[in-house]
């Protein structure tokens, strides 16, 4: 009841300035309104602890021809350009037939921080999804690497 309520109130939808960024990036793979959940594991931030929290959310995951976005309710978890080296450090994965997973360490996004954090979505285009983030990747490496 509570996922019915917030797909017809517009909650996890790609905010507008995800948009901008698919319109300038060009779109490889948007989704939204989909349901999932972060944990925070051994998670430290200033004034913040977590051994082990998960929170569900509904939210939005774009794959552009230069990045990979993912947004929970409008707030931005995760914006990393395929040409950062930081994008070696996203573990990108399926689970199940439906469930896109990316985890990273936060200490590499955010000094001071440390811990892991991992983003899991629901889609029936989760194959999509990880092909667009893979190919990509392998594109930049080829670039960087010559």
């Amino acid at each position: 009841m509570l996922r019915l309520f917030l797909r017809i109130f517009g909650s996890g939808e790609l905010p507008v300035d995800g948009y901008n960024f698919v319109e300038k990036e060009g779109k490889r793979v948007v989704e939204s309104r989909l349901f999932g959940s972060v944990t925070f594991r051994n998670f430290r931030a200033p004034a913040r602890y977590s051994w082990r929290r998960r929170q569900w959310f509904l939210g939005s995951i774009a794959v552009t021809g230069k990045r990979i976005l993912a947004y929970r309710y409008g707030s931005c978890m995760l914006n990393v350009p395929f040409d950062d080296d930081r994008i070696t450090s996203l573990r990108v994965w399926i689970d199940g037939h439906s469930t896109v997973c990316i985890a990273f360490d936060v200490s590499m996004f955010n000094e001071g921080w440390s811990g892991e954090i991992e983003i899991r979505m629901q889609t029936p285009h989760a194959l999509d999804v990880i092909n667009a983030v893979r190919s990509n990747a392998r594109q930049y490496e080829r670039i960087t690497a010559v």
